[in-house]
């Protein structure tokens, strides 16, 4: 594989490689023997991995971020149901000669990392879900921040640079609206939790990261659109035929995807491990308990390395 490009801000840049169903957009960090697949949310690309996880890079893995059908230049002909992502992401492998591999999916991105491991079992050693759909998922009729943020923020490309403007000159008034938006906390904790993350500086980097990967709007919204199409529709997977080792995180807090998502999972998947966040939302590497849940992570992967 080719040295892998850096962006200015010195994150992985992104290539495209053909496949039997089209270009796939992808990005490549690190000269490591054991692979992970990072899966993307909604709104997201492959530049959301990196955004949202910074701290599994250079920890003994080569990180593999690709962008989903739908989403930046992976075009939504690719693979438009979640099974056909899967495979789409088999393909992706068989292109960058990558026999296995583990996974880490966030968010909307659990569809497809569980339905990778149920039709590809023999390219997946471990499976990890972060935050992650399990069920059939729809936008929370109770959450009137989400409901302003889908209807008026993630389609508009001028809202949407307006908000990263904010994020970089007005951050906590930004960074508090979306933590009301992905979290039940109440209005105390969302204070305790916004001075905890404008004190570190790698957590205030990691919203930005996240905002950043959410735009520009008109090259996500095909994806996004696409997501919520298919979320509409029972996701009523044999889960319980996985065999690979998984891990579970998700936060007890999450307004976002519900604590029932990992639930159900975990009991379905036979051995699944649930690991809950306590008062964590749907942004787990923002939570308290974020070196906590990274060393989890990476223990978990280097149990089940080959």
């Amino acid at each position: 594989m080719k040295k892998q490009r850096l962006n200015q801000k010195g994150n992985p840049g992104s290539d495209i490689i053909q496949t039997p169903k089209g270009g796939i957009e992808y990005s490549a960090s690190g000269k490591e023997t054991h692979h992970l697949i990072g899966i993307h949310g909604g709104p997201g690309g492959y530049d959301q991995i990196h955004a949202v996880y910074p701290d599994m890079y250079n920890k003994g893995f080569r990180i593999l971020a690709w962008s989903r059908p739908g989403y930046l230049r992976t075009p939504l002909t690719v693979g438009e149901t979640f099974r056909g992502q899967a495979d789409a992401l088999a393909m992706l492998m068989d292109a960058l000669e990558i026999e296995t591999a583990a996974v880490l999916a966030l968010s909307a991105g659990g569809p497809v990392a569980l339905e990778f491991a149920l039709r590809h079992p023999d390219r997946i050693w471990a499976l990890i879900l972060g935050s992650a759909v399990s069920r059939r998922y729809a936008i929370n009729p109770h959450n009137v921040e989400q409901q302003i943020m889908f209807s008026r923020l993630m389609f508009n490309n001028p809202v949407i640079w307006i908000t990263n403007l904010l994020a970089k000159h007005k951050s906590s008034y930004v960074f508090k609206s979306l933590i009301k938006t992905e979290s039940s906390l109440s209005q105390k904790e969302v204070e305790a939790l916004l001075l905890n993350i404008m004190d570190n500086p790698k957590k205030v980097e990691i919203l930005r990261g996240l905002l950043k990967s959410m735009s520009p709007a008109s090259l996500r919204k095909p994806g996004l659109d696409n997501d919520l199409k298919q979320l509409e529709h029972p996701i009523d997977l044999p889960l319980d035929r996985i065999t690979t080792p998984t891990l579970i995180i998700h936060g007890t807090h999450d307004f976002d995807v519900s604590f029932y998502h990992a639930w159900y999972a975990a009991k379905s998947i036979p051995n699944a491990e649930l690991f809950p966040v306590e008062e964590g939302f749907h942004i787990i590497p923002l939570c308290d308990q974020d070196e906590e849940v990274t060393a989890k992570r990476l223990a978990f992967l280097r149990t089940y390395a080959p």
